[in-house]
């Protein structure tokens, strides 16, 4: 198949990456010459650090990442509608996305709260640090397209922040999976 036959087939396919493509035509342009649709790239969480990496204040984390997501889903629905990839790398590669933003939004949001707060500490003094399960399909690594996610958070161990304006490890870790 042709990449203009591809590209028809894509854009009858889904109307989303029909949008991202409008929205995004240099990307997508450079993504179609490049072949960057018949290969697998670096792994997610790099490339989205890497196009986090200017965002100075959660307006533009959002905007950043919402353009990665919308470019990642894209690219996903590419390879699977192309036969790129297989079901279950799509799958994933869905579910890799997930992890990454999640991560993303969460250690933006630590950075924030530790300014204000410091960093929580166990009884002994040891960094507290969060943790999270991704449930159903995306602890099973099998979210699709159209997949929400159910997510549980926690933490390591109870104690206090270390920061001048102090609070519990259970208020700032509630704080921590709220904002994220």
């Amino acid at each position: 198949m042709s990449d203009t036959e591809l590209k028809s087939r894509v854009l009858a396919a889904s109307p989303f990456v029909a949008g991202v493509f409008r929205r995004q035509p240099e990307w997508a342009e450079a993504a179609w010459s490049s072949g960057e649709f018949a290969r697998r790239l670096t792994p997610v969480a790099e490339r989205l650090t890497a196009a986090l990496a200017g965002a100075a204040d959660e307006a533009a984390l959002m905007r950043a990442l919402r353009r990665f997501r919308n470019r990642e889903l894209a690219r996903i629905a590419v390879r699977d509608i192309g036969g790129f990839s297989a079901l279950d790398e799509t799958l994933g590669d869905l579910s890799a996305l997930a992890d990454a933003a999640i991560d993303a939004a969460m250690a933006f949001v630590a950075t924030g709260l530790q300014a204000r707060h410091g960093q929580p500490r166990e009884a002994d003094g040891k960094p507290a640090t969060p943790f999270v399960l991704g449930m159903g399909k995306l602890g099973g690594r099998e979210l699709n397209f159209s997949s929400d996610i159910d997510l549980i958070f926690g933490y390591t161990a109870n104690g206090e922040t270390d920061g001048e304006r102090g609070i519990s490890n259970e208020e700032y870790f509630a704080k921590l999976a709220r904002d994220t």
